[in-house]
């Protein structure tokens, strides 16, 4: 939930799937979501003007082990975002993630 602005609370969802593979640690996922995210302090202010606002954006990577102790994550995805009621923008991101267990 985002802030409240003429009596409607903005609103921001996100969906996750996974598939898991051998274990736990092993899966692909695809993250769907929409809204303004609060802890985008360059929007935020913007959404406190104007709550229409809105963006979107899709997620789909792999984490996977080698061996017991390393962990890696590949993602990449999209995010689209209106950054006034007259201009928007689309952004690439993309993810490479190293987690080492004791």
């Amino acid at each position: 939930m985002g802030p409240e602005r003429g009596n409607q609370m903005v609103q921001n969802y996100q969906g996750n799937i996974r598939y898991y593979f051998s274990n736990a640690d092993n899966y692909s996922f695809v993250r769907l979501g929409s809204g303004i995210s609060p802890d985008e302090r360059t929007l935020f202010s913007q959404v406190q003007e104007n709550p229409s606002l809105n963006a979107y954006y899709i997620t789909a990577g792999f984490n996977f082990t080698a061996g017991v102790h390393h962990i890696f994550q590949i993602g990449g995805g999209t995010l689209y975002e209106d950054i006034t009621n007259k201009t928007s923008g689309t952004q690439l991101l993309g993810n490479i993630s190293y987690r080492y267990r004791f």
